[in-house]
């Protein structure tokens, strides 16, 4: 995906779209139990993704696409794979699913499963609705 319009205008910033993220920045407590090291292959696997395919379909009114990547270690050996299902409704609602798959058992914990991307620079007003101070 490279362009999400609102209006006229691309909300995406420079067409990036988004892109399967396995990795945070440590804590404090992270480095005093060396996530940074045990758990490193997550962050190859975020920077060694491959895209495999990429498929549309409608489904009642709703258009889909699905975007498969495989997910590579410092060595290039697929690890995992990820997969990526947005579903276009009428009313301009998407919904994005996520299917996380391990190929290998000895794979250390994953520090995080997500999705990254920017928005355009215009956006500059937000609202945050997760928990904060009481």
């Amino acid at each position: 995906m490279n362009e999400l319009s609102y209006g006229q205008d691309n909300i995406l910033y420079n067409g990036q779209g988004p892109s399967p993220n396995f990795w945070r920045a440590p804590t404090d407590n992270d480095f005093g139990n060396n996530l940074q090291k045990r758990c490193q292959v997550w962050r190859y696997a975020t920077k060694n993704r491959y895209l495999r395919t990429i498929s549309a379909s409608m489904k009642g009114n709703n258009a889909e696409v699905t975007v498969l990547y495989d997910l590579k270690d410092e060595n290039q050996k697929n690890i995992a794979a990820f997969q990526i299902v947005y579903s276009f409704a009428g009313d301009g609602t998407i919904t994005v699913q996520n299917e996380y798959n391990k190929l290998l058992t000895d794979l250390p914990e994953t520090p995080r499963i997500g999705l990254n991307f920017q928005i355009s620079k215009s956006f500059d007003q937000m609202t945050w609705y997760g928990k904060g101070p009481l």
